[in-house]
Formats: structure tokens, C-alpha cells, sequence
């Protein structure tokens, strides 16, 4: 029970972690440009991969902090499914952000809001990678790849949890 309620305390701590780095994100996105700041890839690249950076090593601990006190005395299929686990545990974390499910959510937001960024749904979002890479991307895209994502991650989790 002890465990269980470790658990549940690492998730909230993580989960107001990454709503606290959205809240930096939405400053630097909304509130910045209403005092004039004006975009430039010179400055946004760098943002982006710090960003980035931080995600990764919020996934990094996630991973590590589930395996801590697990990986003791157990059998080698045992640890196989631990290491799979915790992969899955990471993986998840970047999918929160590379996955489009917090855009989706923040946008979603918006428009039930009725900001008046809300109109991002249906334009370019020719700042974002995919954009680049599609050519177009806007929140229609957005939402088959988070739909894709979360998929990709239920069968993961689904063949994990199977597997004895």
C-alpha cells in the first residue's frame, strides 16, 4: 500500500511539474508577445530545445524513479518487464509533448474559452516543426497525431501488461 501511495505522490509531483512547464510555455507563447516580443527563430530555437531538454530529462526521471527499489532480488523476466515499464513510463512523459496531446489541450482550451488565438485550429502553425516537414499543419493534424500516439502507447501498454 505503501508503494501505491509513493506512486500516486511521484504522479501528482510530476503531473503539476509539467503543468507548471506548460504555464512557462503559454508566458513565452501569449503573454510576452502582448508586451511586444516579436519572433525570431534566433531566439526560438534555443527555447525549443531547452524546452525539449526538459521534457526529455523530466522523462528520464520518471523512468529512473520507477525503477528504483524494483529492480532488487527479482528474476530476469521480471526485470525485462520492469525495464519495459519503465521505458513505457518515459515514453508516455514525451508523448505529453512530441505527441501534440498538451497543443490539443491547450488549444481545445482556448476555443471553449473563446480566446482569440482560439483561430489556431484551422491556421498554419508555421513555427512547428511538423509544418516543415507536412508542408501545412494545424490542429486537424495535430489531433491524428496525438490520436496515433495514443493508440501507439494503449497497444504498448496493452502488450506489456499481457506479457507475464
Amino acid at each position: 500500500m505503501k508503494r501505491v501511495k509513493d506512486e500516486l505522490l511521484f504522479i501528482a509531483v510530476l503531473q503539476f511539474f509539467l503543468f507548471c512547464l506548460t504555464s512557462i510555455d503559454y508566458i513565452v507563447n501569449f503573454t510576452l508577445y502582448r508586451f511586444g516580443l516579436r519572433f525570431d527563430y534566433e531566439w526560438a530555437n534555443i527555447y525549443w530545445t531547452l524546452l525539449g531538454l526538459i521534457w526529455i530529462s523530466v522523462a528520464l526521471l520518471a523512468t529512473s524513479a520507477y525503477f528504483i527499489d524494483r529492480l532488487e532480488n527479482v528474476s530476469a523476466t521480471q526485470k525485462k518487464r520492469i525495464y519495459l515499464k519503465g521505458g513505457l513510463i518515459g515514453a508516455t512523459v514525451l508523448a505529453e509533448h512530441y505527441g501534440g496531446f498538451l497543443d490539443t489541450l491547450f488549444f481545445g482550451i482556448l476555443k471553449i474559452l473563446g480566446h482569440p488565438w482560439s483561430y489556431a485550429w484551422f491556421e498554419n502553425w508555421w513555427w512547428h516543426p511538423y509544418s516543415k516537414i507536412f508542408g501545412f499543419y494545424a490542429m486537424p493534424q495535430n489531433i491524428v497525431i496525438n490520436l496515433i500516439t495514443v493508440v501507439a502507447l494503449c497497444i504498448c501498454w496493452w502488450l506489456v501488461d499481457k506479457r507475464k
